[in-house]
């Protein structure tokens, strides 16, 4: 790279040329170039601001469509255009009183729920350790079980159906023979 180098140093042509572009001074802009390029950043501003002034005015009647739907939504969901009047809907909330359902009174609800059911499923088990007993001095392997026991209760009458699930834990104390 340095023979390169050294080759154009000593180049008559190229000898003069750093001195020439040292001289060299840039010429004053043109108005006319100068007012053009002035209307030019004028126009890509206000097509640019044309571009955001159309893309609103896409946005607005969406915008004002949406809300319409949610004003109606709303008006129906809390019953302002409802076709009762006030005096017809409070007779029509009242409830009749339980007593005089059918002529009967009801029955408790231990009478009406009948039980299907009751599973334990053993969910978890864990071995502890071999610890001695006090009482007896004899040795003993702690075993933890964890159950979930299921009962299922059903009311013929009103075909209702009752799960309860109930989680429950067991530890028990198995004797290790001793040799």
């Amino acid at each position: 790279m340095s023979d390169t180098s050294s080759n154009s140093e000593n180049d008559p042509e190229f000898a003069g040329l750093e001195e020439d572009l040292k001289r060299l001074r840039p010429s004053p802009m043109q108005a006319d170039f100068v007012a053009e390029l002035e209307q030019d950043l004028k126009r890509v501003r206000k097509k640019s601001r044309r571009e955001t002034q159309i893309a609103m005015a896409r946005f607005i009647p969406l915008a004002a469509a949406a809300c319409i739907v949610l004003i109606g939504y709303l008006t129906i969901q809390l019953g302002y255009f409802s076709q009762e009047s006030p005096e017809t809907a409070a007779v029509e909330q009242v409830t009749p009183d339980p007593a005089l359902v059918n002529g009967l009174p009801p029955r408790p609800v231990e009478d009406r729920f009948q039980p299907v059911s009751a599973q334990g499923y053993l969910r978890k088990t864990s071995a502890g350790g071999v610890i001695e007993l006090e009482e007896t001095g004899e040795f003993a392997r702690e075993v933890s079980m964890e159950f979930e026991d299921v009962y299922h209760w059903h009311d013929p009458e009103t075909g209702t159906s009752i799960r309860l699930f109930a989680p429950r834990e067991e530890r028990v104390l198995i004797q290790v023979p001793v040799d």
